[in-house]
């Protein structure tokens, strides 16, 4: 698979939760930080992505209020950084089996949840994308995040 050259700004932390994006908030800040040096160094933005919500599948209340908390990111950070071009998020995968994660399902309908209430949202669905590592984590081999990053381009395009 060939992806198209394009500049990324890698805003991803690993094992962060939805409140950790929130305004304010260190991820949030580092993010808009790196969306605006991009743009005073003359970038142009034809999509953003998002892909978060693991660490919420492990606690009732987290799960619970993953929704509310992600539209107010995804509403808010578009707002702060001045993006206008669409935005992609990403629905958890497969759920992985390396501890217990009682609330996988219930964040993966929130994230559907969320792609049919903000049809202007484009949700990238990750269930079959395969090769999938559920021993090590909700993580893909080079393969898989290849796959992923080619259905963002195409949800952009």
């Amino acid at each position: 698979m060939q992806l198209p050259e394009m500049q990324i700004v890698n805003t991803a932390v690993g094992g962060s939760s939805i409140r950790d994006w929130q305004k304010g908030m260190v991820h949030y800040n580092a993010a808009l930080h790196a969306v605006m040096a991009a743009k005073a160094a003359g970038h142009t933005f034809v999509g953003w992505w998002h892909m978060q919500g693991e660490r919420e599948t492990a606690n009732e209340k987290r799960a619970a209020e993953y929704r509310s908390l992600t539209v107010t990111f995804f509403r808010k950070f578009a707002l702060h950084a001045g993006l206008e071009c669409p935005l992609v998020f990403g629905q958890l995968g497969p759920q992985p089996t390396d501890m217990p994660r009682p609330y996988w399902v219930t964040v993966q309908n929130a994230q559907a949840g969320i792609a049919r209430d903000f049809p202007q949202w484009k949700m990238v669905c990750t269930q079959d994308i395969t090769p999938y590592e559920p021993i090590i984590g909700p993580h893909w081999t080079y393969d898989g995040y290849a796959e992923m990053a080619q259905r963002v381009i195409n949800t952009i395009s």
